[in-house]
């Protein structure tokens, strides 16, 4: 007797609930199941050494901090404490003449290989005396932030400036300036030195960078007064701008002058790793 036709149908259902077809089944879920362990094992592992390497970039970035803080530091004091002095000198030289003048000027000068110029100015920002010498025509630089600063608030001490290039060398300086004062206590004029910033970026250069890193010296008003790399993503020169990091102008306004946080560059748009240390002049 010929037995009943089995069709396609009822061939693929006997299959299904075979027990071979079962066992492929479960081999196939185990191996998903396999593969998706292995995906979490591998991002979780990316995570943790993704971790690590912030973690170390941290400490490598307070430790370069820390060093650039005291290499700078000992710059500003070492200049400021020859601009005491030669404030200090000068009126008692004026009335000896402008020989002595230019040599107390040259001999202060020659001790800081780190200073371009030495000048004093007189009350109306006319320049007197320069280590350089005083080329004829040389204009007033009355006009200067330092100098207007200087001249109206007898409170302040050491100023620094913003960088600017200057009228002869045409190099990024900036400078340190204190006043002068006549017996009275009177304004009598500023002397300053200028400090190209090629010599701030000495130190930068002397650490070891990595290739996605950054250095930045900014002013109290978060002006940058020089950066490695010099240029930002759009090809421009960051020297003079903005530094418009609203976490670290809140942790400085908090109380915070140093400390260590994560977020993306301003300039560049980089997210990093930020260290940062004020400098107290």
């Amino acid at each position: 007797m010929q037995e009943p036709a089995i069709n396609l149908g009822q061939r693929f259902e006997r299959w299904r609930q075979s027990p071979r077809r079962r066992f492929g089944l479960q081999l196939l879920l185990a191996l998903v199941l396999l593969n998706l362990g292995v995906v979490s094992v591998t991002v979780w592992a990316l995570l943790q050494s993704r971790e690590r390497y912030l973690a170390t970039a941290e400490v490598e970035s307070r430790n370069y901090v820390q060093l650039l803080e005291q290499d700078i530091s000992t710059l500003v004091h070492s200049l400021d404490r020859m601009l005491q002095s030669t404030a200090v000198m000068y009126p008692q030289l004026v009335g000896s003449g402008g020989a002595q003048v230019e040599q107390l000027v040259a001999m202060q000068a020659a001790q800081y290989p780190d200073v371009e110029n030495l000048v004093v100015l007189d009350a109306s920002g006319r320049v007197l005396h320069a280590s350089l010498g005083v080329p004829a025509g040389t204009p007033s630089l009355a006009g200067r932030d330092y100098f207007q600063t200087l001249r109206t608030r007898p409170d302040a001490g050491l100023v620094i400036s913003r960088p600017f290039q200057g009228q002869i060398s045409k190099k990024w300086v900036i400078v340190l300036a204190r006043a002068l004062r006549d017996a009275r206590g009177q304004f009598s004029g500023v002397v300053l030195v200028s400090i190209p910033l090629s010599r701030l970026n000495q130190a930068f250069l002397a650490l070891e960078l990595s290739r996605r890193g950054a250095y930045n010296l900014f002013d109290n008003e978060f002006h940058v007064v020089t950066r490695y790399p010099e240029f930002n993503a759009d090809g421009q020169s960051s020297i003079g701008r903005p530094f418009s990091s609203s976490a670290l102008q809140g942790r400085m306004a908090d109380g915070l002058d140093r400390g260590t946080y994560r977020a993306g560059s301003s300039i560049d748009r980089v997210d990093r790793v930020y260290s940062y240390n004020r400098i107290r002049a």
